[in-house]
């Protein structure tokens, strides 16, 4: 957010509107969202207008959020945190 407002003022704000947006569908039926392809553990979403993905897993009936990820980093960088983020108490 920090980064995109540095650039321009508002954009930052856009940024998580952005996200906040993808996150409400996913609570709303997150089933809709395909699997993702390298890791079927795993759905994920699109973000509107910004270059990013969310990733979540369904817990119970709820969907958890794991990584919101930038689209042109290496695939799957994120998931050696939360690996280590479920080896905690």
């Amino acid at each position: 957010m920090r980064w995109y407002e540095s650039k321009r003022p508002g954009l930052g704000a856009e940024f998580l509107g952005s996200v906040h947006g993808v996150m409400v569908r996913i609570g709303e039926a997150p089933e809709r969202f395909p699997v993702w392809a390298d890791n079927p553990h795993f759905r994920r979403a699109v973000a509107v207008r910004f270059p990013y993905v969310l990733f979540f897993h369904i817990v119970g009936d709820e969907p958890v959020v794991v990584a919101v990820a930038h689209s042109s980093r290496r695939p799957g960088y994120w998931l050696e945190r939360t690996q280590k983020n479920e080896e905690d108490p």
